[in-house]
């Protein structure tokens, strides 16, 4: 039995949680103390007896003193849920479902009514940039598309008199846009969706 068992031992017994086997292995070793040392003195005895006692008392103190201090630090523990955290938790998650609601609105009601607004024209201009060098479209309303190498841009002919639309099929694009806060315009682009320009 080492050290650490021992004590464990000793401190089961001075609280009494003990069984009766092991109460009586503990006193048979204290009383196994003055008759395993003959040649010592009574006042010896009583000396090792006094130092045995306080080391047990000492020990019970600090096993004491460590059971206070645990239960100490367990009152000091602050609930992470109480009425504060809870409130802040609450309002992160409003902010958050309102903010989403806001943007799918966005983004569905510009996807629909650019849809419409797509459907709405009649011939469509088609433009393929099959060079090495980005090309120069410009567009009826004074707007200009710089087309990159491999893009296809469609456009309507004439726009429509409440919009401007143009489809981005394939490729990359610059759009220098001319200003027309009557008739909003709108790109088409597959993996983008459409994008509103004022």
């Amino acid at each position: 039995m080492d050290q650490k068992e021992f004590d464990l031992l000793l401190k089961r017994y001075l609280d009494g949680d003990i069984a009766e086997k092991e109460r009586t292995i503990i006193d048979n070793w204290y009383r196994s103390i003055e008759h395993t040392s003959p040649h010592l003195t009574a006042v010896e005895k009583d000396v090792i007896k006094k130092r045995l006692q306080s080391s047990l008392n000492d020990f019970r103190e600090k096993t004491r003193s460590g059971q206070d201090a645990e239960s100490n630090a367990q009152t000091k523990v602050f609930p992470l849920w109480n009425g504060v955290a809870l409130r802040i938790a609450a309002s992160i998650v409003f902010i958050l479902a309102v903010t989403s609601v806001y943007l799918l609105r966005n983004y569905y009601g510009k996807k629909d009514q650019a849809a419409a607004i797509d459907s709405n024209a009649t011939a469509w201009q088609e433009v393929i940039n099959t060079g090495s060098q980005p090309r120069l479209v410009a567009l009826q309303d004074g707007s200009n598309v710089t087309l990159e190498p491999g893009g296809l841009l469609e456009y309507p002919v004439p726009f429509d008199s409440t919009n401007r639309i143009v489809r981005l099929k394939k490729g990359k694009a610059f759009f220098d846009i001319a200003r027309d806060e009557s008739r909003p315009f709108y790109v088409s682009d597959p993996g983008a969706g459409y994008e509103l320009y004022r």
